[in-house]
C-alpha cells in the first residue's frame, strides 16, 4: 500500500526530482512490488538487478512516465550530485521571512527559524532534527536548536538530505 501516513506516498503533481527522491528511499521489498503494480518490466530480470540499479530504473520511469524522459534525466543526475558528490541542487525554492517575530532582528533560533519557513510541521519536529544533526545552514551543520540564525542576508537551509530551501528576512 502506497500512503503519506506509511511514509512511502509518490505523488504524480510531486517536482521530478522528489519522485526521484522518493522512489530511491523505498524499501527493496517495497520496490519490487511497485514494479509489479506500476509497470510491465520482467520481474525476474528486476530481482537479478543489483537493488539500488533497480531503483534507479524505477525512479526514471515513474519520472518519465509524468515529466517526459529529459525531466526523468535531470533529476537522475541532480539525485547522484546531492548524494555522491555531497552537492547543492541548482533550483532551490526561496522562501522570505516576513516581519520576523523575534526580539533580536533577522536573527532567529534555529528551530523557529523551521517552524517559520514551514519546513518541518512542528517546533518539536524541528528540535528533534536539530539534535539529530539534520540541519544545515550554508552547508555547515546547525548543533543548537537555540543556535541564532542571522537572515539578514540570503541563507541555504538544508533539511536532511533531500529538502533545500533559500531564505531571507525582508521588512514588510
Amino acid at each position: 500500500k502506497m500512503s503519506k501516513s506509511l511514509d512511502n506516498y509518490i505523488g504524480i503533481t510531486d517536482p521530478p526530482k522528489e519522485i526521484f527522491g522518493k522512489t530511491m528511499s523505498i524499501s527493496d521489498d517495497l520496490m519490487l512490488r511497485y514494479y509489479e503494480l506500476l509497470t510491465d518490466f520482467d520481474l525476474n530480470e528486476i530481482k537479478a538487478m543489483h537493488p539500488k540499479d533497480a531503483k534507479k530504473r524505477l525512479a526514471h520511469t515513474f519520472v518519465a512516465r509524468f515529466y517526459g524522459k529529459e525531466k526523468a534525466n535531470q533529476a537522475e543526475v541532480e539525485f547522484e550530485a546531492i548524494f555522491k558528490e555531497g552537492k547543492t541542487p541548482r533550483e532551490i525554492p526561496t522562501r522570505l521571512l516576513k516581519d520576523v517575530p523575534w526580539k533580536e532582528k533577522y536573527k532567529l533560533p534555529a528551530y523557529v527559524l523551521l517552524s517559520e519557513l514551514k519546513i518541518v510541521d512542528s517546533a518539536s519536529e524541528a528540535r528533534r532534527v536539530i539534535r539529530q544533526g539534520g540541519l544545515k545552514v550554508d552547508g555547515k551543520v546547525v548543533k543548537s536548536e537555540f543556535q541564532l540564525i542571522d537572515c539578514s542576508e540570503e541563507r541555504v537551509i538544508q533539511v536532511g538530505k533531500l529538502k533545500f530551501v533559500k531564505t531571507k528576512a525582508v521588512r514588510t
